[in-house]
């Protein structure tokens, strides 16, 4: 009978490919705030590819900050997904800077 093995691996937050057609935005909608990868801000509902939530974040300048420099350390990010947002609020344009930051910036919700 053959041994079940199981292997721990560390956690590790794979930084995300930024789809080639798409930018890198931010959308509030009601009181969520989201990021993600879109190719159209102009329909009433945007599709958020690599979307991730911002539960709670730290920087300075509010969600324009998010947009300018990312999510820093104490920040709350869910992992991604891909979503449709159809109560929009808002749409920022995310820096590039930025967008490597969310990318990367590993999955912590508590």
């Amino acid at each position: 009978m053959p041994t079940n093995t199981t292997s721990t691996k560390t956690a590790k937050t794979k930084a995300l490919k930024a789809p080639k057609t798409m930018r890198p935005v931010i959308v509030c909608s009601n009181n969520a705030v989201l990021y993600g990868y879109t190719s159209c801000t102009t329909k009433k509902e945007i599709t958020l590819h690599g979307c991730r939530w911002a539960y709670y974040w730290v920087n300075q300048g509010g969600h324009l900050g998010l947009a300018s420099t990312g999510p820093q350390a104490e920040s709350r990010i869910g992992s991604a997904g891909t979503i449709t947002v159809g109560t929009i609020a808002c749409v920022i344009e995310v820096t590039p800077e930025a967008a490597k930051v969310w990318d990367s910036f590993p999955v912590s919700t508590k």
